[in-house]
């Protein structure tokens, strides 16, 4: 019985970008791409909430945050971060 070595090739991917992007029911609100290397845990995305999007949502619509603000994340788990639910419910 012989054994193959397994050789292992690294190739290197293609260059991949990572946007978040919100939306209310009428359109677009704010995008932003995340830098190159940037880990997008809960303490980023509540500065983004925080510094960004809601300045976006309140300019559009000023009277949108009397009424609560009803964020659906797709594809992401941030929304079980304490951080950003106690952020988030701080705005209802």
């Amino acid at each position: 019985m012989s054994l193959r070595k397994t050789i292992a090739w690294h190739i290197q991917s293609a260059l991949k970008v990572v946007y978040i992007i919100f939306f209310r029911q009428s359109g677009h609100v704010y995008d932003h791409p995340v830098p190159i290397g940037a880990t997008v845990n809960g303490q980023y995305h509540c500065a983004l909430l925080q510094g960004k999007v809601r300045p976006a949502v309140n300019h559009e619509q000023p009277e949108l945050p009397e009424h609560g603000v009803i964020l659906l994340q797709h594809n992401a788990e941030l929304h079980c971060n304490h951080d950003v639910q106690n952020l988030v419910q701080c705005w209802d």
